[in-house]
């Protein structure tokens, strides 16, 4: 089991302890005490065997290291000094001692009984051939545990170091940045002696290092092994999703091995990623989710490698929903139907207003994946559709798919609908503040659905609310497709009640 490793910036001792006992709670299996951050440096010998025993009253194993500032570090004194460090760290009780490759090349020091970590970083790029590091740092000792950790430019870089766990089991490789989450969640998959996470945001000591509360409660690390299936959200940006949240807790709950992570790919990468993917098929991807900007490209890409699209999927024109078989053929579907549509029926009989969506007028702000299937929910159930965006050539071309009325935004001023629907990222987290149209135009008798669900309640609702208007949540529409998308995952029937509250509803 590949074990989490929490980072300590070992300042004083009542730091020290404070933050150990954070770690016990969390779920830590081995504290990294990070002696280089030591609050008087001239001192840290003398406290060095304290630390450590300190450490390891808490029941975990240490893993001792005094970082130089040359490789991201914060010890600024000798070597001679640094090497008494980490031997008296040893001598006291540490399982694990790190030290730099460039150290360790020039003078390896007996580091026993502990066992020597030998490791290589770049907080900038990632080199071209790390195979060639890892056999230099076996070249040093044959009984070192080599760790390497390189910051992802982008998600391509993940699948460097993916290839080099599965080729070197035992390791500790990490691809920083948030580009390069997956290889710190599925290091089990590998056998990776350990992976890191940061007692709270604001502790990581690497880009992308994961929170423990993300990694044992809702990826559940310790659970993934070589037989975890994967599954992953694709978008840019992603860090707002709660994809990850809902579907791994429906896993969990549902005693189904797999691991669902986030995946940034930026608006150019998507068909390398895919790519990617497919030659890798020891990596078990079986599916994703599809947020912004890639819904049509997902259509496209399965279309081109003869994949199986549904055909409420093809008639919409987007792709929500991608699986892959075990021969790796893909099949692409659109769950945004069914979740806005639900969202629309169940927000409206609640309300009491006996108001529905046969025969209403609706206005659709936007033209991507998710407004192509509201309008077709809308026009399947006979609602005069007008589609408004701030790019006159795609609304048309939505419009004319599904032979709807379309205009400008600025013809937003002139309203007349009975259910106004937001379909763009206005208002999305981190852009709270912004709202795709004038409050003016919200009246009392209008539904507003507005299809961000984070935050919850978007300015367009709270707009909406004080105008006395019907307010529709898209956590309500994004829960709904997420309960199709994971009986398509799973084959399984989906836990509701459990969805339901895990999205604190």
């Amino acid at each position: 089991m590949t074990k989490i490793t929490v980072p300590i910036i070992v300042e004083n001792i009542d730091h020290l302890r404070k933050q150990a006992q954070m770690a016990v709670d969390g779920g830590a299996d081995i504290l990294e005490l990070r002696l280089d951050f030591w609050q008087s440096p001239e001192t840290l010998i003398h406290h060095v065997a304290e630390i450590i025993g300190i450490g390891k009253s808490f029941g975990l194993e240490v893993l001792a290291t005094c970082r130089a500032h040359w490789e991201g570090g914060n010890y600024t004194g000798s070597e001679e000094v640094r090497y008494s460090i980490l031997k008296a760290a040893a001598r006291a009780g540490a399982d694990y001692i790190d030290i730099e490759l460039k150290a360790a090349q020039n003078s390896l020091p007996d580091l026993a009984p502990a066992k020597t970590i030998i490791s290589y970083h770049d907080f900038d790029t990632m080199p071209v051939d790390l195979q060639d590091i890892i056999n230099s740092i076996k070249a040093v000792s044959s009984e070192a545990i080599a760790k390497i950790a390189f910051k992802a430019s982008s998600i391509t870089d993940s699948f460097r170091m993916l290839d080099i766990m599965k080729a070197n089991p035992g390791i500790i490789a990490i691809a920083m940045g948030y580009e390069g989450i997956i290889t710190r969640l599925c290091a089990g998959k590998f056998n990776c002696l350990l992976t890191f996470a940061a007692l709270t945001p604001q502790d990581a000591t690497a880009p992308g290092q994961i929170t423990l509360k993300q990694m044992t409660e809702i990826y559940r690390v310790k659970k993934c092994g070589p037989e975890t299936a994967l599954f992953g959200v694709i978008g840019s940006p992603i860090s707002h999703s709660r994809s990850p949240e809902i579907h791994n807790r429906a896993f969990d709950h549902s005693s189904f091995n797999g691991l669902y992570a986030p995946l940034l790919i930026g608006p150019d990468d998507f068909t390398s990623f895919m790519d990617n993917i497919l030659a890798r098929n020891w990596l078990d991807f079986r599916g994703f989710s599809v947020t912004i900007p890639h819904k049509h490209n997902a259509l496209e890409y399965i279309r081109a490698k003869d994949g199986h699209i549904d055909p409420a999927a093809d008639a919409i024109g987007a792709v929500n929903t991608i699986l892959i078989d075990k021969q790796g053929k893909l099949s692409g579907y659109n769950t945004d139907y069914y979740g806005a549509l639900q969202a629309m029926t169940d927000g409206m009989s609640h309300s009491g207003s006996g108001k529905q969506i046969n025969g209403s007028k609706a206005a659709v702000i936007g033209s991507g994946g998710v407004a192509r299937a509201i309008v077709a929910a809308l026009v399947d159930n006979n609602a005069q559709v007008s589609i408004y965006n701030r790019t006159l050539p795609r609304a048309q071309e939505l419009a004319q798919c599904f032979g709807c009325k379309y205009f400008e935004l600025t013809a937003l001023a002139e309203l007349d609908a009975d259910l106004l629907i937001n379909c763009t990222s206005l208002g999305m987290e981190p852009d709270i503040e912004s709202c795709p149209v004038d409050p003016a135009i919200i009246k009392d008798n209008m539904v507003v659905f507005d299809t961000v669900y984070v935050p919850l309640e978007t300015r367009l609702l709270k707009y909406a609310h004080q105008a006395g208007a019907i307010c529709i949540s898209g956590l309500d529409m994004f829960i709904n497709q997420a309960v199709k998308q994971f009986e398509l995952f799973t084959g399984k029937t989906a836990p509701l009640e459990h969805m339901n509250s895990t999205m604190g509803r």
